[in-house]
């Protein structure tokens, strides 16, 4: 069931044009791009494990980047590299995309849908133990701070209202590198 899910959100993202696919998320590329980021994480780590190991055992170069060719080189079989890689690069693309503050911005305002977005985004980070964790942190607690209301939550302003749905969402994103072992774990589950 799991995997299913993940192949269907890896759907959303197409590599070689980088183009979204939005029909079945409201329009919204935020929604897509965060479905594939997370649903690309916990393979996206894979190659850079496995890269990383084939370096230390001196079958590839310390410089090796991670492609189709050193993926084999390092010990998967043909169609497992291609898995691996296409999910490896659909991960960055998604990192890019979401530099974008159009992209970030989901529908325009702060909804549950954009919460879980961000929420799904700082797992992704903490999953592949991304270098951008620090930037995306800053980043989300400029526009959670921003967004609090003054009882100490947050609420959607459309679709997904709810303040306690709402705050979980914020919570869970600004935390998620707490539950790096967690995470990881579940991520391969």
């Amino acid at each position: 069931m799991l995997d299913r899910s993940r192949e269907y959100q890896r759907k959303n993202v197409d590599t070689a044009s980088g183009e979204v696919r939005t029909e079945a998320a409201a329009g919204i590329s935020l929604y897509s791009i965060a479905s594939n980021q997370r649903a690309t994480a916990p393979e996206a780590k894979e190659a850079l494990d496995r890269i990383k190991k084939a370096k230390d055992e001196g079958r590839l170069e310390e410089d090796a980047d991670i492609t189709l060719d050193n993926l084999q080189k390092a010990g998967y079989g043909r169609d497992r590299a291609a898995q691996v890689y296409e999910s490896y690069q659909q991960n960055e693309i998604t990192k890019k995309m979401l530099q974008d503050d159009r992209v970030l911005s989901g529908f325009g305002n702060n909804g549950g849908e954009e919460f879980l977005s961000y929420m799904m985004t700082s797992e992704s980070l903490v999953v592949t133990g991304d270098q951008q964790w620090a930037s995306w942190y800053e980043r989300m607690n400029d526009l959670f701070s921003r967004v609090q209301n003054s009882s100490g939550s947050w609420s959607g302003h459309h679709c997904i209202t709810s303040p306690v749905f709402c705050t979980a969402a914020v919570i869970l994103t600004m935390t998620a590198d707490r539950d790096v072992e967690f995470l990881r774990a579940e991520a391969n589950g």
